[in-house]
């Protein structure tokens, strides 16, 4: 009787060592794929900031034009 609980035990461990190493394995493959969707959203990002640094500079070039030019032109309330 004791040799069979031995045995049983035994296997009781070796199942429970599959368990969790199917558990690690699988959290792993989750933790991976969210790495994965982690890195495309960086990357989409970065994307959409250079873009944006892009249009911040042509407006603000395009805003020291203008203020260039109002800045030539005469003041006419100095005149009344």
């Amino acid at each position: 009787m004791e040799q069979i609980i031995k045995v049983v035990v035994q296997f009781g461990f070796a199942g429970t060592t599959g368990v969790l190493l199917w558990m690690v394995y699988s959290l792993t493959q989750k933790l991976l794929s969210v790495l994965e969707d982690n890195n495309r959203v960086i990357s989409k990002n970065t994307d959409t900031i250079r873009r944006m640094e892009i249009t911040l500079t042509t407006e603000t070039s395009l805003l020291q034009d203008t203020h260039d030019k109002i800045i030539s032109r005469p003041c006419i309330a100095s005149k009344e």
